[in-house]
């Protein structure tokens, strides 16, 4: 798994990065936990669900409430 340097250099306490992968292993969602990916979730996935998730992100975030990262299979 890599992340670019870039995005974990700029990313700030409560920014949440959402991983979509074709690789849906288990080390690979081991290694994203341990970048820091809130959310590990591997193609096929439900797009109304994936909906779901990204806007209960976003309101967590507008709220400034924090949510445990999670892994899912779509």
């Amino acid at each position: 798994m890599h992340l670019s340097g870039d995005l974990r250099k700029k990313k700030q306490k409560g920014d949440k990065i959402v991983v979509l992968t074709a690789y849906g292993a288990p080390d690979r969602a081991e290694a994203a936990a341990r970048l820091g990916v809130d959310a590990f979730l591997h193609k096929p996935v439900s797009l109304v669900w994936l909906e779901s998730l990204l806007r209960a992100r976003i309101d967590d975030r507008r709220r400034g409430t924090e949510i445990q990262p999670m892994a899912a299979a779509g």
